[in-house]
C-alpha cells in the first residue's frame, strides 16, 4: 500500500512539473507566445513595408535618371509640371466647371 502511495505521489509530482514546464512555456519567461505572435505580425507588416519603400525608391530613382538624362522627360515634365511652351506654341487651359455651369475661378 505505501508503495503504491509513493507511486502515485512520484506520478502526480512528474505531472505537476510537466504542468509547471508548459505553463512557463506558454506564458513565462522573457517572450511568451503572444508576444512571439505579436513581434511576428509586426516583422511581416515591417518587411512589406520595406518592400513598398524599396519599390517606390526605385521609381524614384529612375525618373531622376530620366529627368536628368532624357531630353523628352524633361520637356514632357516642363509642359505638365510647369505650364511651359515652346516658341511660337499657344497654351490653352480650361477652368474647371462645377455642376451648375459656371466657372470655378
Amino acid at each position: 500500500m505505501r508503495e503504491r502511495f509513493r507511486r502515485w505521489g512520484l506520478r502526480a509530482l512528474a505531472g505537476g512539473g510537466f504542468v509547471l514546464a508548459g505553463y512557463y512555456l506558454v506564458f513565462g519567461g522573457v517572450y511568451n507566445v503572444f508576444d512571439v505572435r505579436n513581434m511576428r505580425m509586426e516583422h511581416e507588416d515591417l518587411v512589406e513595408r520595406l518592400d513598398s519603400l524599396t519599390s517606390r525608391t526605385d521609381s524614384l530613382a529612375q525618373r531622376a535618371d530620366s529627368l536628368e538624362s532624357d531630353r523628352l522627360t524633361i520637356e514632357r515634365a516642363a509642359r505638365e509640371e510647369h505650364g511651359m511652351i515652346q516658341e511660337g506654341e499657344v497654351l490653352v487651359r480650361f477652368h474647371p466647371v462645377d455642376e451648375e455651369g459656371t466657372s470655378e475661378e
